[in-house]
């Protein structure tokens, strides 16, 4: 395994991206559950969605959130009604 530096950024300037920047990540991290049920369905883990909705779920109610959180939604629904359909 190789690993790299990774620099974090805070303060002036980050805080008034981190939150968005965040909920980008839980959308990528939807649309990578999606792909994983779609071409490696061995590969999923309900569990590890639930978890991630719950985050999604707390956020989405979230005033500091709520601006950014389109950034996810649409995944988290496609990906939500995907699933839905497969338990009928």
């Amino acid at each position: 395994m190789r690993f790299c530096n990774v620099r974090i950024v805070a303060g002036p300037g980050s805080n008034q991206y981190f939150r968005e920047n965040f909920v980008k990540r839980l959308g990528e991290v939807f649309y990578n559950l999606e792909w994983i049920l779609n071409k490696r369905p061995g590969e999923f883990s309900l569990t590890e969605f639930q978890k991630f909705e719950e985050l999604y779920l707390q956020l989405k109610d979230e005033d500091s959130y709520r601006p950014s959180i389109g950034f996810a939604s649409t995944p988290y629904e496609t990906l939500k009604k995907k699933l839905r359909n497969r338990s009928k």
